[in-house]
């Protein structure tokens, strides 16, 4: 069973750019920029995680992101959160090969994290061909 997600298109964490957001900003706790749209679901209740939980670990990439989302920016959790950043990246989620990549470069492996970052533009993932760009 697929879950839609509305969000999951355009989930994006941008280090160090303002953003006018129409729609919602928030920071997340290492200070990105976080750009909400609407009905995007942060924290999930304990049984809607539980299911989110089981359709991703199934491989429903929206489920990964809906649960991504939930440790990420709802109930912080740093070592949950990096899990299932991986795992959409993996996926060929192009938003997540981008914000993989930022993590990588913000934690000193620039070699690493601009191949996550040509991955995501290699999917058209606008603000990775961008970044892409300015590099």
């Amino acid at each position: 069973m697929k879950l839609s997600s509305p969000h999951n298109k355009y989930r994006f964490i941008v280090s160090g750019v303002i953003a006018m957001c129409f729609i919602g900003c928030m920071t997340t706790p290492k200070g990105h920029q976080y750009i909400s749209t609407p009905g995007s679901e942060l924290r999930l209740n304990e049984d809607r995680l539980k299911s989110e939980e089981k359709a991703a670990y199934n491989g429903d990439t929206a489920a990964m992101a809906a649960v991504y989302d939930h440790y990420a920016f709802g109930d912080y959790n740093k070592e949950k959160s990096a899990y299932w950043l991986r795992r959409l990246a993996y996926s060929g989620d192009g938003p997540s090969q981008f914000n993989l990549g930022q993590e990588f470069i913000e934690g000193g492996n620039d070699a690493r994290g601009m191949y996550w970052i040509r991955k995501s533009a290699n999917s058209g993932f606008e603000p990775a061909i961008s970044y892409k760009r300015q590099k």
